[in-house]
């Protein structure tokens, strides 16, 4: 399964440009223009970025999200173990963690409804 994640961290905003806190479109279709302000890393680049977990075997994905309707993005509220323990055991550089947010599912962004359905895949 595709995702793709948006970290949040908190930084004083004294010591961030104003540049740094909007996202920008790195990905195909513009679909950063309704995500919340991010920061953390010197690019958009640096701060989304493209995390795939494998269903195989009957594995779970391990993450808890945040859903809300009116939402365009699933905020990851815990990991769980599965295959986002695994994608964070692997990945120290672009770990999952409480606060980041999924933008997209196999395809599916902006709604978020859509986004869980593609996850039961």
């Amino acid at each position: 399964m595709g995702n793709i994640g948006c970290c949040h961290e908190e930084v004083p905003s004294s010591s961030v440009a104003d540049d740094l806190l909007e996202p920008t479109a790195v990905l195909d279709g513009a679909i950063t223009s309704n995500l919340p302000s991010v920061s953390g890393g010197n690019t958009a680049a640096d701060r989304i970025y493209s995390v795939t977990l494998s269903k195989t075997g009957g594995a779970k994905l391990g993450l808890d999200v945040d859903y809300m309707a009116e939402r365009t993005v699933l905020p990851i509220m815990n990991i769980t173990g599965g295959a986002a323990e695994k994608w964070n055991n692997e990945n120290p550089g672009k770990m999952m963690d409480k606060g980041d947010s999924i933008i997209e599912v196999n395809g599916a962004s902006g709604n978020v409804t859509t986004m869980l359905e593609k996850c039961k895949h």
